[in-house]
């Protein structure tokens, strides 16, 4: 009987949480808070909650870097890194698109990440289930499969007609992540730390890395980097890579291991990790379950050094 119920649970929630679109909606922008507008600015992290039970039980279903008018080299590698000269509200993000995957398909993934987070485990078709979708989104096609992109937040925050969904918004706290590491840090570093991690998911958006498969090789594809299905709900793990694109074209290999795909908050950790390491000498780590190998959305909300400033955990319609 349990089962039962906790399968229409599961099927409920599948039905309410959103296919991403791109679409437009007819909520306007004055409807959603910014981090602007309540103290944030760029560099600080965005989580979001896709259905009513993830929003009233703080339990994030997907993460983010904001860069709000942080310079993003307008696309062609141009711009001056300054926090300026570029698009307002935008986000640099892992993600992926399961609006033309069909309801089979949409539901065993679903199934599968709800058994790892109740700890039952999965068997061997669900392993080989996600390392289809791993070929799938290591091949290209990053607007089916998924991978790295720099996006609208406006356009995350909203879902099919106009509803805006649970958010919040954190600040990585300055002042204990000197206590953890022993060291006082400066506005001078807190600007380069925040720089630092934008430009490292940044540089992992860029529409310059080789896609060659992951179990079976295909022809080379220049996309951003992929989305990483198996990390999370298999491996249990989280990776921060330091590839650099010439070291890719190289070494073929680097492009088929787990480092080279993220999923939504090993982004955002595997960021702010590299950036703790390039301007302070030591990592900054924001996973705050040490349960688990892997880094969910709701183990970066309970981060001690983390800041949430802002929390809206209401639908708006």
């Amino acid at each position: 009987m349990r089962e039962r119920e906790i399968i229409l649970m599961l099927v409920t929630l599948l039905l309410l949480t959103p296919s991403i679109t791109l679409a437009e909606t007819r909520t306007e922008e004055t409807d959603i808070v910014y981090p602007e507008d309540v103290g944030g600015g760029p560099g600080d992290i965005v989580l979001i909650a896709y259905n009513l039970p993830e929003c009233l039980g703080s339990n994030w279903g997907h993460a983010q870097i904001y860069l709000g008018n942080y310079s993003i080299n307008d696309g062609d590698n141009t711009g001056d890194g300054n926090f300026a000269d570029a698009d307002r509200h935008k986000v640099v993000e892992t993600t992926f698109y399961s609006g033309n995957w069909g309801l089979f398909r949409k539901f065993r993934y679903y199934w599968i990440a709800f058994r790892v987070i109740m700890g039952w485990g999965i068997g061997s078709c669900a392993i080989e289930f996600l390392k289809k979708l791993q070929q799938c989104t290591y091949s290209g096609e990053e607007r089916k499969w998924g991978g790295v992109e720099i996006n609208s937040l406006h356009e995350r925050l909203i879902g099919k007609g106009g509803k805006i969904w649970g958010y919040c918004y954190g600040r990585v706290n300055m002042s204990k992540v000197g206590q953890s590491i022993g060291k006082n840090i400066s506005e001078k570093d807190e600007l380069s730390l925040r720089k630092a991690a934008m430009d490292y998911a940044i540089q992992r958006a860029n529409k310059i890395w080789p896609r060659l498969g992951y179990t079976e090789e295909v022809p080379e594809k220049q996309s951003s980097r992929p989305f990483d299905y198996l990390s999370p709900w298999y491996y249990d793990s989280k990776q921060m890579d330091e590839f650099t694109v010439e070291q890719v074209n190289q070494n073929h290999s680097l492009a088929k291991t787990p480092d080279y795909g993220y999923y939504c908050s090993e982004l955002v950790w595997a960021a702010w990790m590299h950036a703790g390491k390039e301007i302070l000498g030591k990592p900054i780590d924001l996973d705050g379950d040490n349960t688990t190998k892997a880094v969910l959305p709701r183990d970066i909300y309970e981060s001690d050094l983390v800041d949430w400033y802002h929390i809206h955990t209401k639908w708006v319609i």
